[in-house]
């Protein structure tokens, strides 16, 4: 009797288009793709057990991308699920607009520091939970 094993099988799983981009490597400017990357320890070629997980954005074209750590993924993954859902027909332009809004405005842009995003001083429509430019968590 022997058993047969193995390591390095890589699963991908692809949530979706995110915020469009400017790549520099392709010079396309794409809605890129958050992608999470898994490698499996393998029992006779079924993955059993992940031992490596990584966390990407994704050019569409060329697929160069830009790593992620997992806060970012998550904090990302609700605009990846919601903009699917949009592109596939399972939720409403109004939906889409509550989800990503939070249910107010988004046709104004407010005054002072509220809806600019800390990581690029863009400024956002009044509500906006995840930033129009870079794709961050905006603060409220």
């Amino acid at each position: 009797m022997f058993i047969l094993f193995g390591w390095g099988k890589t699963t991908t799983n692809n949530l979706g288009p995110v915020f469009e981009n400017l790549c520099t490597h392709c010079n396309s400017k794409e809605y890129w793709n958050l992608v999470k990357m898994r490698v499996w320890f393998t029992l006779f070629f079924i993955p059993v057990i992940p031992y490596e997980t990584k966390y990407f954005l994704l050019c569409p074209v060329c697929e160069y991308g830009i790593k992620l750590d997992r806060q970012k993924y998550e904090e990302l993954k609700p605009l990846a699920e919601s903009n699917t859902a949009l592109i596939n027909g399972r939720i409403t332009q109004t939906q889409y607009v509550n989800q990503i809004s939070g249910g107010s405005s988004v046709n104004t842009i407010s005054a002072g520091n509220s809806g600019q995003c800390s990581n690029c001083n863009q400024q956002n429509p009044t509500g906006t939970k995840f930033c129009k430019n870079c794709g961050s968590r905006v603060s409220a």
